[in-house]
């Protein structure tokens, strides 16, 4: 999934396509067919800018020209790719040339995804055993929505399957000025009460789909409304149709996956004075008249194997001593003090905006998945929320060589080896980082402790010998993150009606070296310079560090 980064932003969907040439049902209903294009050329691609359009195309606003990509040996069909390139002609697209600017270039990015990818993927075709009607695909199928002076919309459909028990799928959406290429956001449309917003999803939801809420609401994780959130974050995937404004929620993006793709629909005069009037669609497009079909351009590619610089190392499973804290380590760290962290600032309210918050003081958003300076943080083997990953591959940040890969499942979930027991709930990674010759991850679940007392803790790893040096004690760090100054590991666990603490933890035993109260669980922790900055879902922190 991680190959395809640049084509995906990680919002899933269930599509059902079987081939280039497949008619793709899409969310309204209607249908793009690949294979209803001119014949196809047979010889090797002489470049996107020397195709003519059909005859029957001059008089169109709007051309979709089909790319395909086919990897081939010795006569035989590995894999191949397929993605639309958008052009304007005529009036529109002399009035619009840096829309066109902006439909080029995610173009050029789609083509060098497919040279750049299928020839691994035909590749790995070649070394595995594939069903004779099965080949490794990478499909972009682009659907204009709208084409206007105000709003120019593509849906983009995206499925790839390189492996595996089943395929990958996706969809985006791009809402543009035609005027400027620049993108709208959510919040250019939903100018109303954002609670009103959130309640009309709720309702609607409900009313679509009975009984989702409750599974939604067990889902999401983050503080907050998940609606509420997803409007700041500016994450929906959105179009305004003649039909009002319509969201579409993939899965994985608020339930599970076997929730299935949904949608809901607010009509444009369905609540005076919460969309944007000057944005709605208030005329029909026409777009069927206006969209000519290009010539096909067909790219031939021979496999091969994809190798950046060695072939990275064997994947490593690490096991579960026990569930009880211990340090393998038989050197003497007792000389390790904790740091003093002076309270210089608590604002307290009932809830504090976290997304704001980052904004404010331009701080990341904390995931596993992630870059440093010296490496990039993946996590991998998802199963049932999303999120809950237990396995975790490093690579080096500047050239992308895979250089370590654990599967931490065992260590999570258990048995351990001491008394044979395994975890109640799904624990999974939270966060990690390497400093100097060690692995440090934070794992555990989002619950109480009741229903795991021996979660929310830390681990060391070394990356010399790949064992577990230390374990810490339980229900120490759930936070989204985690901080390492020095000797000293900043961490901390909280959790509703539970008490909640930033605790300071020996980097080379995993010791609890201090506690400091706060007056709900951490989510965030931020460093600049000498100030801890530290955000709990009331209250936001700052401490001098010395």
């Amino acid at each position: 999934m991680k190959r395809m980064i640049a084509l995906l932003t990680a919002v899933m969907v269930t599509l059902s396509l079987t081939g280039c040439g497949a008619k793709q049902e899409t969310l309204d209903g209607a249908t793009q067919s690949a294979g209803e294009t001119a014949a196809v050329d047979e010889t090797e691609n002489t470049g996107a800018g020397e195709t003519s359009a059909a005859e029957n195309n001059d008089e169109k606003d709007l051309i979709l020209i089909p790319h395909h990509f086919v990897v081939e040996a010795e006569g035989k069909e590995l894999a191949h790719g397929y993605y639309d390139e958008i052009r304007l002609q005529g009036a529109y697209g002399e009035k619009y040339p840096q829309l066109q600017q902006v439909l080029t270039g995610q173009a050029d990015d789609s083509e060098q995804f497919m040279n750049r990818e299928l020839p691994g993927y035909g590749a790995w075709a070649q070394e595995y055993e594939v069903s004779e009607d099965v080949t490794y695909y990478s499909y972009l199928n682009s659907q204009i929505m709208r084409a206007d002076e105000r709003m120019f919309t593509v849906m983009d459909y995206v499925e790839e399957y390189s492996g595996g028990a089943h395929p990958n799928h996706g969809i985006t959406a791009s809402n543009l000025d035609p005027a400027t290429g620049k993108a709208y956001s959510i919040k250019d449309v939903v100018i109303g009460d954002p609670e009103q917003f959130g309640k009309i999803l709720r309702e609607k939801l409900e009313e679509n789909y009975p009984g989702i809420m409750e599974e939604v609401d067990s889902y999401y994780y983050g503080e907050g409304d998940v609606f509420g959130s997803k409007l700041e974050e500016d994450s929906y995937t959105w179009t305004l149709t003649e039909d009002g404004l319509q969201i579409y929620f993939s899965p994985y993006e608020i339930a599970s996956y076997a929730a299935g793709t949904m949608a809901v629909t607010i009509a444009n005069d369905e609540y005076p004075g919460l969309l944007n009037e000057a944005l709605l669609v208030t005329e029909p497009q026409n777009l069927e008249e206006r969209i000519g079909q290009g010539e096909e351009v067909r790219t031939m590619l021979e496999p091969e194997e994809l190798i950046y610089e060695g072939s990275g190392p064997d994947m490593v499973i690490l096991s579960n001593a026990t569930w009880q804290p211990f340090c393998t380590d038989t050197e003497d760290h007792s000389d390790v003090k904790p740091l003093t962290l002076t309270r210089v600032k608590e604002d307290a309210s009932d809830y504090i905006n976290q997304v704001k918050w980052q904004e404010e003081h331009q701080f990341p958003v904390p995931s596993l998945d992630r870059y440093d300076d010296a490496y990039y943080y993946c996590g991998a083997d998802v199963t049932q929320w999303g999120y809950d990953y237990t396995r975790l591959t490093i690579y080096d940040a500047n050239t992308m060589n895979l250089l370590y890969d654990y599967d931490l499942s065992w260590l999570c979930n258990g048995p351990d080896d001491a008394t044979e027991t395994a975890s109640d709930t799904r624990q999974y990674i939270f966060y990690a980082q390497i400093v100097e010759d060690m692995l440090y991850v934070s794992l555990g679940f989002n619950g109480y402790a009741q229903e795991e007392p021996d979660s929310n803790y830390m681990v060391a790893i070394s990356l010399n010998t790949d064992e577990v040096v230390w374990r810490s004690e339980p229900l120490t760090s759930n936070a989204q993150n985690f901080r390492i100054v020095g000797d000293n590991i900043i961490c901390g666990y909280g959790f509703t009606a539970e008490d909640d603490y930033l605790y300071l933890l020996n980097r080379f035993t995993g010791e609890k070296l201090d506690q400091i109260s706060l007056r709900s669980a951490p989510n965030q922790l931020e460093i600049v310079e000498d100030t801890l900055y530290v955000l709990t879902y009331n209250t936001a922190y700052e401490f001098k560090i010395q």
